[in-house]
């Protein structure tokens, strides 16, 4: 998992495979002053912890939660997810997780997040059914009981776009299949 520090304390969280991507921006964006890559499954653990937290927080306050980045020494990380009052005071840490950057470089993700072309014509493609299911949790375990996740088309064998409803602030893409 990438996570890029805004000046500004905006932060990102960008996750990839290859053939999914699904990134938050919490806040605004501005000049990038640290990034880091964290093992994936110790933000899996903490977001597994919040989980039941998270389906708590209503779609009106879903713009306070709030990722604090505390760096140390060693490379050493804590993150916590937070919900905040309109005063960006600290209501309630809904996780917290530590865990060790780990030395290398993250990919550009911003090169694989399709552009929109102003017209597209009827195109049909292939997905592969448990990415679009990665989606729909990802949907559902920010409140979206429905689990509904939006597919826009880029033409002919680009990637998607992939936006979900509960949250503006959710970027995903996915690549389509190659069928012969």
């Amino acid at each position: 998992v990438f996570v890029e520090c805004y000046k500004n304390s905006t932060h990102s969280l960008v996750a990839a495979d290859g053939h999914q991507l699904g990134g938050f921006r919490i806040g605004e964006l501005a000049d990038v002053s640290r990034s880091f890559i964290i093992d994936a499954s110790d933000a899996k653990k903490a977001l597994a912890m919040a989980k039941a937290e998270i389906k708590t927080i209503s779609k009106s306050l879903s713009d306070r939660v709030k990722l604090v980045v505390y760096a140390g020494n060693n490379l050493a990380l804590k993150i916590h997810i937070q919900l905040v009052d309109k005063d960006n005071e600290l209501l309630k840490v809904l996780a917290q997780f530590e865990s060790k950057a780990i030395d290398g470089t993250f990919p550009d993700y911003r090169r694989t997040i399709p552009k929109m072309p102003e017209t597209v014509e009827r195109i049909n493609h292939c997905f592969q059914g448990k990415y679009l299911t990665n989606f729909a949790r990802i949907a559902k375990l920010l409140g979206d009981n429905a689990e509904r996740v939006a597919i826009r088309d880029t033409g002919n064998f680009c990637p998607a776009f992939i936006g979900l409803p509960v949250r503006e602030d959710f970027t995903g893409v996915l690549m389509p299949m190659r069928i012969n």
